[in-house]
């Protein structure tokens, strides 16, 4: 087997310096390397005058300083104050509002009062039809999510992308070469190994966990349009595709079955949220079970079962660590990754938070049966 046969995927991460391009040349592009016209859109009027005013901000150096900040949204109106750092003695600085932009919702119109006049009423002109490196970034982490890729840290700049879908990413690279700013997409083989297998799974597990949580987040805050929680539906859904694609690639190391569950479950709540929208009622609460009732245990894995019967043999106080290596041996769990005792963690905080009251916490990471 080459080297090259043996990459079972790439990481990807890019620079993307200031830029300010035309749209239109910027969709073209898109459609040129096989991308939608709308993977980067033109921007509203309200965004291009947001972003003029943006651009007037100088907030690194110590002297001159200046800020701008949306001051009114009303119904006729979006306002703009663009503030001056001014010395006020040796101690102290203020800001003063020098120049107020007003744009008209219903015209979409401009006009700008003080100091900056001039400037202003440029600078709008100079962003209309155009997009930015804003736009770029966006367009960018787009790509990403179009090839399943995966954030390998926290708070992203590096992301793995399984090989089948490297070549959207040489696509993403055409586009930005069409457009001139000196953004760079860099992509870096990855080599098949048990470690780096590993590292993925971490990733994809993190990744799915995080944007379970945000969907849920979203999902709870919609009190009217059930739609709007279906599409919060549609999202978590479309994560169990994701596992699914990992757990292909990645066969033992994807310790698969404690994140189907919690896909199921999150499936499970916004369901229920929605289906109390579209009858007019609050969601009801999930009822406490009762001193010795069993809960029917989610679709999709036996772990949490697995766990029980564990304990209760056992008959004494256990860390997750240690259920997880008796149920490797007795066969009742078939994981054997580096993440295998981390996701049979999940799955019995997963169990616990469902109510289910077979087990106890003794503290943390210990449990024992009831």
């Amino acid at each position: 087997m080459t080297a090259e046969e043996k990459k079972f995927g790439v990481n990807v991460w890019w620079t993307v310096p200031a830029a300010v391009v035309d749209g239109v040349k910027a969709q073209e592009a898109l459609v040129k390397h096989g991308f939608e016209r709308t993977d980067i859109e033109l921007p509203s009027r309200r965004k291009e005058v947001s972003r003029a005013c943006q651009s007037f901000q100088n907030r690194r150096t110590t002297e001159q300083r200046r800020i701008t900040e949306k001051t009114q949204d009303n119904g006729k109106y979006v306002v703009y104050g663009i503030l001056d750092q001014k010395r006020v003695d040796d101690e102290q600085v203020r800001f003063k509002q020098t120049t107020t932009v007003y744009l008209d919702k219903d015209t979409d119109a401009v006009r700008a009062e003080g100091a900056l006049v001039d400037e202003v009423l440029e600078a709008v002109k100079s962003y209309e039809g155009k997009i930015t490196d804003e736009d770029i970034r966006g367009f960018l982490r787009a790509v990403i999510k179009m090839c399943l890729g995966v954030a390998k840290r926290p708070n992203g700049g590096i992301y793995f992308v399984p090989a089948r879908h490297a070549n959207i990413v040489e696509s993403a690279q055409g586009v930005l070469d069409e457009l001139g700013t000196g953004a760079k997409l860099y992509i870096e083989g990855v080599n098949d190994g048990q470690r780096e297998r590993e590292y993925v799974w971490e990733s994809v597990e993190a990744n799915i966990d995080s944007e379970i949580e945000e969907a849920l987040l979203a999902a709870e805050r919609i009190s009217r349009s059930a739609n709007a929680v279906s599409n919060q539906q549609t999202k978590i859904e479309k994560l169990g595709e994701m596992m699914d694609v990992y757990r292909g690639l990645l066969g033992k190391e994807a310790e698969y079955e404690g994140v189907a569950e919690r896909i199921e479950e999150a499936v499970k709540t916004v369901s229920e949220k929605m289906a109390s929208l579209q009858d007019g009622k609050p969601a009801a609460p999930k009822k406490a079970k009762k001193s010795g009732q069993k809960t029917t245990k989610p679709r999709g894995s036996n772990v949490f079962e697995a766990a029980v019967t564990v304990l209760s043999e056992a008959d004494a106080p256990m860390h997750y660590k240690a259920i997880t290596q008796a149920m490797i041996e007795n066969g009742s769990y078939a994981g054997t990754g580096k993440y295998a005792k981390d996701s049979v963690r999940k799955i019995l905080q997963l169990g616990l938070d469902n109510g289910d009251d077979r087990i106890v916490v003794v503290k943390k990471g210990v449990y024992k049966a009831a």
